[in-house]
């Protein structure tokens, strides 16, 4: 991404970017570019970033320099993004939430007004394994194909991580908030206005 971001944002090149898509890394799909004269806003002195064709961002949105909005991305009225993040695939975003720094979200339902502080990691694929098939592979990663679903006026703290769901989404009630470094694994179901305090973790497929 760096290669051709710094060509973009050559004064004697296109303002074109290109980045490797999420189903392949031998083929190269454009991204629109909206470093020149699209209407979605950038953070005043930012860079270029990248946001997939296949993705919709509302004009009004705020994305900061160097993040990427990968394939299958759903942006909400006046949402922030800040820099360095990956969004995508398989993710929307409500109106007026706000993403900081260095946050990687994918396969993921964000409500209205969710803050997410930096270096959070939301639906990654959760712990799960299964006898393998032989003693040559004694085990064999479990599926981890669901989502997680997080509900409006959530907070999630700095560096939390909350993993997709294998049999049913992971989800967050509304008005829950999570402290920093807390860790969620996959199929946990929290209710509404839940406070989880810093450096807790909540095994998998728990109800709250």
């Amino acid at each position: 991404l760096s290669r051709f971001s710094a060509l973009a944002r050559s004064p004697t090149k296109p303002q074109v970017l290109y980045s490797i898509p999420y189903q392949s890394l031998a083929l190269y799909k454009p991204l629109r570019s909206l470093a020149s004269n699209a209407p979605i806003r950038k953070f005043p002195n930012s860079g270029s970033f990248d946001v997939h064709q296949d993705s919709s961002v509302h004009e009004t949105a705020q994305i900061g320099s160097f993040s990427v909005i990968l394939d299958g991305v759903k942006v909400a009225p006046d949402v922030t993004i800040g820099s360095c993040c990956v969004i995508g695939p398989d993710v929307s975003i409500g109106a007026g939430t706000k993403i900081a720094s260095n946050v990687t979200i994918s396969n993921c339902s964000l409500g209205k007004i969710v803050n997410i502080l930096p270096g959070a990691r939301i639906g990654q694929d959760g712990f799960g394994f299964t006898a393998g098939p032989d003693p040559a592979t004694p085990l064999a990663k479990k599926p981890q194909m669901l989502r997680v679903v997080i509900g409006d006026n959530v907070e999630i703290g700095a560096n939390c991580t909350i993993d997709r769901g294998s049999w049913r989404d992971t989800t967050i009630g509304n008005f829950t908030k999570l402290d920093n470094q807390v860790h969620i694994a996959h199929n946990v179901v929290i209710g509404r206005a839940c406070l989880i305090a810093a450096q807790s973790g909540v095994a998998g497929v728990t109800m709250r």
